[in-house]
């Protein structure tokens, strides 16, 4: 259409004007197509749903023979399905944690169950063998907090 305007146009003034119109619609026509296009979200190929969230459990370790608002620091922590894998020490399901100078241990990508744990000290000389070693049940995908303590 814009050749046709400018080779036919000659020296008809009206026609000039009127391909100018037409030239200066399809130039707007244009940008906005091109801002819509660019504006618009591409879709993924990949249709996959977005991960959930993951189930985590944050445990601080205090040391019941002083004070209990004394954490333990660096404590070592490993999780358990059963009480009789807890007791034997056998298919923990998670390997034997260090946690933090304040006494916390992080556990990621769990499952939304309870768990029984073996607690110590960093030197080994206290454990929770005598005390509570059993979480609540966890709530899926979500930061569990609870606190344990080793005598």
């Amino acid at each position: 259409m814009i050749l046709v305007c400018i080779f036919t146009a000659g020296n008809n003034k009206s026609y000039k004007m009127e391909c100018k119109s037409k030239i200066s619609t399809l130039l707007i026509s244009i940008f906005i197509a091109v801002v819509l296009a660019s504006s618009c979200s591409k879709s993924s190929t990949n249709n996959s749903t977005p991960a959930a969230k993951r189930t985590s459990l944050q445990m601080t370790i205090r040391d019941a023979s002083g004070t209990y608002s004394v954490p333990t620091p660096y404590p070592l922590v490993q999780l358990f399905k059963t009480n009789t894998d807890r007791q034997n020490k056998t298919n923990p399901v998670t390997n034997l944690r260090t946690g933090n100078s304040k006494g916390v241990v992080l556990f990621d990508s769990l499952e939304a169950i309870n768990y029984l744990f073996n607690a110590y000290t960093s030197d080994l000389t206290k454990s929770n063998a005598t005390t509570g070693n059993q979480t609540t049940t966890l709530i899926g995908g979500q930061l569990n907090v609870i606190s344990a303590t080793v005598r």
